[in-house]
């Protein structure tokens, strides 16, 4: 689990070929609420962010969700190398 200033980045599992990781983007309080998804984009190669109806953003959480991302994607390219 990632914490950052508003927001969690909670994984919770892989993808059904098991290759990429699953992540909720979640509120950073008690009662959490779901915000969205990151998950592994076949087409655009990397990792994505899908918000759930309704959700609102400001740009830390923006620039969090981004760095995250980015992140993810760095490292599972690194893992097709050593693969």
């Amino acid at each position: 689990m990632t914490d950052m200033k508003w927001i969690k980045i909670i994984e919770t599992g892989t993808s059904k070929t098991g290759k990429t990781k699953i992540f909720e983007v979640v509120t950073n309080e008690e009662k959490m609420q779901i915000l969205g998804y990151i998950t592994w984009d076949g087409p655009w190669r990397k990792y994505i962010f899908q918000t759930v109806a309704n959700t609102k953003f400001e740009e830390i959480c923006m620039y969090d969700i981004a760095d995250f991302i980015k992140e993810q994607t760095k490292q599972h390219k690194k893992s097709w190398i050593h693969a």
